[in-house]
Formats: structure tokens, sequence, C-alpha cells
């Protein structure tokens, strides 16, 4: 049996979901003397980050480029992964989620203040790459935050309420 669009519920963003990745504290990374997830924190106004690991009691120093948008690209993210030649990448396990649900999504409308949409360039989603929002992908993307939630520790509680992210609009 076939469904019609108003069987299907359409997920939107919610406006309680725009925010900056810096709302993603401490970042995960691999630690580089056990490579087991280590805790990433950068120093204010340094172009320093301090490394913690539980596992093995490292605590290093890694310098963060100065190109912000390779910053991400050059550290060793927990969550990351190669989808069809670009680098899917998530700062820890509340970032991985929130993508899942801004992904998920089929509906991403900028929220409207004072009766016109607000123009957030620099806040998540909005500056999300094309090719991660792009709904050819979305299956796919899906699939492997799927594979990526595996590397979630077993103790880990989302600071992030999952109805934040996404609300469900009714067909009418």
């Amino acid at each position: 049996m076939k469904r019609t669009s108003k069987e299907i519920p359409q997920h939107r963003i919610s406006k309680k979901a725009v925010v900056r990745l810096g709302d993603f504290a401490p970042w995960w990374v691999v630690c580089k003397q056990c490579q087991e997830r280590a805790l990433l924190v950068a120093e204010g106004g340094k172009l320093m980050a301090r490394c913690s690991c539980a596992t093995c009691g490292a605590i290093y120093s890694i310098e963060l480029s100065q190109d912000y948008p390779r910053r991400m690209l050059e550290l060793p993210l927990w969550f990351r992964s190669d989808f069809r030649g670009e680098v899917f990448w998530a700062v820890n396990g509340d970032h991985l989620l929130f993508l899942e649900g801004i992904i998920a999504a089929r509906l991403r409308e900028r929220p409207i203040h004072r009766g016109s949409r607000i123009k957030l360039t620099r806040a998540m989603p909005f500056n999300l790459p094309s090719w991660m929002l792009s709904a050819k992908n979305r299956p796919d993307i899906l699939r492997l935050i799927r594979k990526l939630k595996k590397r979630l520790p077993k103790d880990f509680v989302p600071s992030r309420p999952k109805q934040i992210l996404t609300e469900t609009v009714q067909n009418d």
C-alpha cells in the first residue's frame, strides 16, 4: 500500500535549535597516546586547546589552526568520517545527535521574528554545507550517523532534549 504525503509526518527545525558550534563543549578527540576518546577544551582567546584522556590519563595541548574552516578538518575528532569526498564530523555526542535531527528534518525554515525571516549565517543549522542538507544525500548521511553513533559511550546522556531539535508538523 502506497503512503500519501498526508500520512508522512513532516519534521521541522524548532526555533530553539538555532545554535553555534561553541555551544557544544567539550569536544571529543582521539587521544594521541591510547587512541581512545579524550576531551578537548579550547583555551579562551588562544589558538591552543588542552586535551585530557580519562582512559590513559594523558594530558597534552593541541595547536588549533588559525584558518577556522580548516580547523575542524585538522583536528583528530572522535566522530569523523568520509562522505563522498567530503569530511563529515561532529565535535561530541550532543552535536552528532543535533546534526541527526537537522538532517532528518524535511522543513528547514529560518525562524520568523517581527514578521520577517531571521538572517543567521553563522548559526547552525543555516551554515551547514549544502551537500549535508541535500535531500538526495539524507538517507546516506543518516546511515553514516547511525554508524558513528555506535562510538557513543555506553553511559552517554544527551544534554539537549530531542524535542528541541525538531517538531512535527501536521499536514491538513
